[in-house]
């Protein structure tokens, strides 16, 4: 008993020295932070380096507490479909390809590795996107006369003004509403009641990240395209699309 509880005291103790030794060696190399796109894939690489090449290697991704995935040597096992790994072995990179990124992804995520010359971790913060303007929709509405305001697909959540001139009418607005998807963007809404009102009116989007200005003047609507880019006002007006830089 006491010959095997002095060989266990040894093994203990090499494989304590081994790590002390080897752990400082061993780095892992990440991204500290990146932002979520508005929609699209996400990628976050890892690698590893060490003085000599380990013969030995375990690396895998988590997020917070979700395995995404793992690789054992040169074998990849995914822990679910809304990630797809690769593993370089000439490099030691593990790099993991969120499918469906978008603001529900932000949070932190940990690289950990695990190898004959030691052990580490690293975490990327992924943060939510700076800014996503969405698209836009225009409807006027009748019996009784109405405009509405539809904003799809925007980040972070924001609120519909509406003036004419400079007259600010939010508090006549009605039916508004803003809600949450499943990927964190937000589908935003607001109806103007406009008997009695000027015809040139304008609805804006504003957030601490963007604002937008949308005039709802009569006659035929043009076609719009947006820029993702916070920091902008967009007009619209019958006659065509004016960009106005802030």
């Amino acid at each position: 008993m006491h010959r095997e509880s002095l060989l266990n005291c040894f093994i203990l103790l090499w494989s304590c020295a081994g790590f002390v030794y080897t752990s400082g060696a061993t780095t892992l190399i990440a991204d500290p932070r990146r932002h979520a796109p508005c929609s699209g894939t996400l990628s976050l690489a890892c690698s590893f380096s060490a003085p000599e090449p380990p013969s030995h290697i375990y690396m895998s991704w988590v997020k917070e507490t979700q395995p995404l995935c793992e690789a054992t040597n040169e074998v990849v096992q995914h822990r679910g479909s809304e990630a797809q790994c690769h593993f370089d072995s000439k490099r030691l990179t593990l790099t993991v390809t969120l499918l469906q990124a978008g603001p529900q992804s932000q949070g932190a995520y940990t690289c950990k590795m695990r190898s004959d010359l030691g052990l580490n971790h690293t975490t990327t913060a992924v943060l939510p996107p700076a800014g996503c303007p969405g698209s836009f929709h225009h409807t006027s509405l009748e019996n009784p006369a109405r405009e509405q305001c539809l904003f799809y697909d925007v980040y972070p959540e924001a609120q519909v003004y509406w003036f004419s001139d400079s007259t600010n009418l939010t508090a006549f607005s009605t039916d508004n509403s803003s809600v949450r998807g499943a990927s964190g963007l937000y589908n935003i809404s607001s109806v103007l009641p406009t008997e009695g009102l000027p015809g040139d009116l304008s609805c804006r989007l504003s957030s601490h990240n963007f604002s937008r200005l949308i005039k709802t003047t009569s006659g035929p609507g043009p076609r719009l395209s947006f820029s993702t880019r916070p920091g902008l006002h967009w007009a619209l007006l019958s006659a065509g699309l004016v960009q106005h830089s802030i």
